[in-house]
């Protein structure tokens, strides 16, 4: 119990942290939401986790300027999607029911009511699916540290595209890319590698905007595997 509650504490002070940093980024007016999330030592790979997995797509890919922001001045702004309590206080979600979640619907949508709206581009089925499975589940508010880490092999294609994709395509992909960072492909992401700015900023390095931005730090696994992909010279494979 002592554990889980040290874990809890070092989680909302990496989340309150980040508000000492600003800058270039996705434009969030409110911090992710850790109240009373249920948090776990160890990660099970068959349940999917707010915190861990849900949020960072919804922050990235939905909770953001223009969209479902809190308090951001929108028509969309009467179901913002920046926090676990937000989601579910919206119309938006069905707990066990994914078929009946709005959520889902949107993101199979066509035309002016699918989300993300053109010209941001449009979730992965893997992504939608984890979503499915998440509010099936139960759509509960959860979090886990630690789990497995192989770190034998790391590849662009395999854990680092992955990373990218879910925490930072969102915001640095589209025609107006935040900050002007398009990483909807290699040679972005090579670039940020390149500079020191990938490391650095999920490491919450002094000197660069933190990522995600207003976010919950990654787990010490993908920024390990991060790291090694840069020193073994950020290869495209």
């Amino acid at each position: 119990i002592k554990l889980k509650t040290m874990k809890t504490f070092r989680i909302i002070g990496v989340v309150l942290g980040a508000i000492a940093f600003a800058g270039v980024g996705c434009k969030h007016n409110s911090l992710i939401d850790l109240t009373d999330p249920t948090v776990t030592i160890d990660c099970d790979p068959d349940t999917v986790y707010f915190q861990n997995d849900v949020l960072p797509l919804l922050v990235s890919n939905c909770a953001k300027s223009g969209c479902h922001e809190s308090g951001g001045g929108h028509e969309e702004e009467a179901n913002p999607l920046s926090s676990y309590n937000e989601v579910m206080a919206s119309d938006y979600v069905d707990p066990f029911n994914a078929n009946h979640s709005k959520l889902i619907e949107v993101l199979t949508e066509s035309g002016e009511d699918k989300m993300p709206p053109p010209p941001n581009e449009p979730l992965t089925s893997a992504q939608r699916s984890l979503l499915e499975k998440w509010i099936n589940q139960g759509a509960r508010n959860n979090a886990c540290e630690g789990g497995d880490c192989d770190t034998t092999v790391v590849n662009y294609s395999n854990q680092i595209v992955r990373t990218v994709n879910t925490y930072c395509k969102g915001c640095h992909s589209g025609a107006s890319p935040s900050g002007g960072i398009d990483l909807s492909s290699y040679s972005g992401v090579a670039a940020i590698a390149a500079n020191g700015s990938f490391l650095g900023s999920v490491q919450f390095d002094g000197g660069y905007v933190s990522m995600p931005y207003n976010g919950m730090m990654l787990s010490d696994c993908k920024i390990a595997e991060i790291r090694i992909w840069i020193e073994n010279g950020y290869p495209n494979d």
